[in-house]
């Protein structure tokens, strides 16, 4: 969202503000509590989901040299400054509908007394679990790597509360898994892998 994305040689490029109009990147935001953002002082930036983070380090709708993208995007509208107030207003309501679905995933709930949570889940690929953003270069890089699939992190598979505080032995999540099984593949493979394949067979078809 601050560099912008290519997904694959023979694919476009997708430039920072056509990332910026996909309301569903931004509910992919990490938790400010989890400190995984940090500015140039080496300070956490706690609230992502504030139009003024995005607007003060031009990230995403708010970098002023994606102009030509966003005269792209909106081709009916003239002038500079309008499709700038456009895009400002779009960020603004997707980091609001962002921060509201954090809140309602992060609620405390009780499942139903049937419902059996299982959850499968990569952790032997290091995946990109830190980020620090250099104001002065204009530069967003990663500062550490942690167990995971190589797209998503096992912490947040698990929705790991542990990064919030005080490491412990055991793990501190929201969510009552009836169980929990990590495989060696990654994002794309694991669905592929037949250990994925034998254990949910066995729990959709045999299991009492």
């Amino acid at each position: 969202m601050v560099d912008g994305a290519t997904f694959s040689p023979i694919l476009p490029t997708y430039r920072p503000a056509v990332l910026g109009t996909m309301p569903s990147v931004y509910q992919l935001l990490p938790r400010g509590r989890h400190e995984c953002v940090r500015d140039s002082a080496g300070k956490p930036i706690r609230d992502l989901y504030d139009p003024e983070v995005w607007v003060s380090h031009g990230w995403g709708l708010a970098d002023t040299d994606q102009d030509g993208v966003l005269r792209q995007l909106l081709p009916d509208v003239a002038g500079a400054d309008d499709r700038r107030r456009i895009a400002l207003d779009h960020l603004t309501k997707c980091l609001s509908r962002a921060r509201q679905f954090a809140a309602a995933l992060d609620q405390p709930a009780t499942p139903p007394a049937e419902a059996r949570m299982h959850l499968f889940a990569g952790d032997a690929v290091l995946t990109d679990a830190d980020a620090a953003w250099d104001a002065r270069r204009r530069r967003i890089s990663m500062t550490r790597q942690a167990p995971g699939d190589g797209t998503v992190l096992r912490s947040s598979a698990l929705m790991d509360e542990r990064l919030a505080g005080e490491w412990s032995p055991h793990l501190r999540t929201p969510i009552r898994w009836t169980n929990v099984t990590f495989l060696f593949a990654d994002h794309i493979g694991l669905t592929s892998s037949p250990a994925f394949s034998d254990n949910v067979l066995y729990l959709l078809l045999e299991a009492p």
